[in-house]
């Protein structure tokens, strides 16, 4: 990170500590990723009933992950995709790929399936195929909001899509909104 990004040797030191971190805490919580049973007695008429939910992963995931942070940003896009049993395809930053070939490596020395993820540098012009295929259910992207709003107007109709602008929070949005309105709505809450 030091040489290709120019990052400080303290600031790589700690964004190899978020990494590790991002990684355990996801690892602890897969053994909670199970379901509930709730209790829905409201009123006489709802009398014994119950409801139940289990969560299962979403399908295939494409990341889209800066160049700012390789390591500790990609490791938020790809270690709870791991916990909840989500395979991957991860593009990182084009000026920053070595981060993300090296969690590949890692990744790779364990006992995933395979097929379980991908790490594919590429540039801007080449990764269409990381919004636009059917097979990818979700895409998140962390990263400028012209791009993130452009990468969400064409993204599959089969994927849901989150876009995170560092420093502020992820906001889903709905098929029905408009870029306009659902800024709108967000700031407002």
């Amino acid at each position: 990170m030091c040489v290709e990004a120019g990052k400080p040797i303290k600031d790589a030191r700690g964004e190899v500590s978020r990494l590790v971190d991002s990684s355990r805490l996801a690892a602890e919580e897969s053994v909670r990723m199970t379901g509930e049973v709730m209790n829905l007695e409201i009123s006489p008429r709802a009398r014994g009933y119950r409801g139940m939910f289990k969560r299962v992963p979403i399908g295939p995931c494409s990341f889209i992950s800066p160049f700012n942070f390789p390591l500790n940003l990609a490791a938020h896009k790809v270690a709870p995709a791991l916990a909840v049993g989500c395979s991957f395809v991860l593009k990182p930053a084009s000026r920053t790929p070595i981060g993300a070939l090296i969690i590949g490596e890692v990744l790779a020395e364990t006992d995933l399936p395979k097929g379980a993820f991908s790490i594919l540098p590429c540039h801007r012009d080449g990764a269409d195929l990381f919004t636009t295929d059917e097979r990818l259910k979700l895409l998140s992207f962390t990263g400028s909001p012209a791009v993130g709003w452009q990468l969400k107007a064409t993204a599959a109709e089969s994927s849901s899509a989150t876009c995170h602008r560092g420093g502020s929070t992820t906001c889903r949005m709905a098929e029905s909104r408009t870029a306009g309105s659902a800024a709108k709505a967000s700031v407002s809450r």
